[in-house]
């Protein structure tokens, strides 16, 4: 009896050493994998991943102690089948529970790009493709698709077949890729940041904005084609809501814009002298030789180009000239221009 009282003792003792033994393995295989701090890295979950996939991928990087900690952990906190597919920074300081809780939330890795006021379309995407956010081709492939603005559209719009004679740098989506600073999940496909852009577009459409807009009897294209020349021909910020009202008064009286800015769209320039061989170019966004609004943007233009639109001072200015410093000189009368045309275009 007392051997058996041995034995049991022992076993006992070995029972609640091993015990021990994997308490301490498993409170170790939760502390991070390393102790001091350490660059994150980029690590991928793709769609339908299982946790315990997620944790042998995150092992095999030496980001956690124990893939099998990770697996259970997860259920020990009712978390499994719930991390969220994308693109996350995971770092080796980082604890097994605070790496997952930051996948069941989503917390993917972002970055950041710029969209110029200004900018056409084809500028845009080169400029977005030149930050190493995507394939220049299937950024031009993206934009040349019409139908996320087709309800904006006057009905059998098509700028190209409007002009086919001339390799206008034209894209379905000019003037509506937004300008403004973007935050997006790493990764993103080149449709999905055209989609962002696009929405971007969309959540400035405020009622406000579309009662304005019905107020002066202009369609949200209209604005947006308008706007866009008023982003091209103006300088100084404070000059866009006097431009704008130039721009009104013309079409106010049937008279022709004579914008500068629809001439080099058509040529494809960005900037430099207009001619008046220039003006004679046959084409629809050619504002000297038609007297109506050309058949759309011709540049994608900031929201204060666009509320300069909607809320353009009230002037009887038909007239400007610029200075040569940024600012314009306005005028009610062509003899007037003229006159300012003589003292600043020497």
């Amino acid at each position: 009896m007392r051997a058996v009282g041995i034995c049991l003792v022992i076993l006992l003792v070995g029972v609640g050493m091993a015990g021990y033994w994997a308490y301490s393995l498993w409170e170790e295989s939760l502390l991070p994998a390393v102790s001091q701090p350490m660059d994150p890295v980029l690590v991928w979950v793709a769609p339908g991943t299982s946790t315990m996939d997620v944790g042998r991928m995150l092992h095999s990087q030496e980001l956690i102690r124990a893939d099998w900690a990770f697996g259970l952990l997860s259920r020990q906190l009712e978390l499994d089948g719930k991390l969220q597919a994308g693109w996350y920074w995971v770092s080796p300081d980082m604890s097994p529970e605070q790496i997952m809780r930051r996948m069941v939330r989503g917390e993917v890795a972002t970055e950041w790009f710029v969209v110029p006021e200004g900018f056409t379309a084809d500028m845009t995407v080169e400029a977005l493709a030149d930050q190493g956010l995507g394939d220049l081709e299937a950024f031009q492939r993206a934009i040349a698709d019409a139908s996320p603005i087709r309800g904006w559209l006057p009905e059998g719009y098509d700028a190209k077949a409007a002009c086919p004679e001339f390799n206008l740098p034209y894209s379905a989506l000019e003037g509506y890729l937004f300008p403004d600073t973007y935050e997006i999940p790493y990764g993103s496909t080149e449709e999905d940041i055209i989609r962002r852009m696009l929405s971007g577009f969309q959540a400035i459409w405020t009622e406000e904005r579309l009662a304005l807009a019905e107020e002066r009897g202009l369609t949200i294209h209209e604005v947006v084609t308008l706007a866009s020349i008023v982003e091209r021909e103006a300088v100084a910020a404070s000059e866009r809501p006097i431009i704008a009202s130039v721009f009104t008064n013309r079409l106010d009286i049937g008279m022709s814009l004579g914008a500068c800015a629809t001439i080099l769209y058509v040529q494809g320039r960005r900037d430099g002298p207009v001619l008046y061989v220039d003006q004679e170019v046959d084409s629809p966004y050619n504002t000297y030789m038609y007297d109506a609004l050309p058949p759309g943007p011709i540049a994608n233009p900031g929201l204060a180009s666009i509320d300069a639109v909607l809320n353009p001072e009230e002037t009887d200015y038909l007239y400007f000239v610029s200075r040569g410093d940024g600012t314009h000189v306005f005028a009610q009368t062509y003899s007037e221009h003229q006159r300012n045309v003589a003292t600043y275009q020497q």
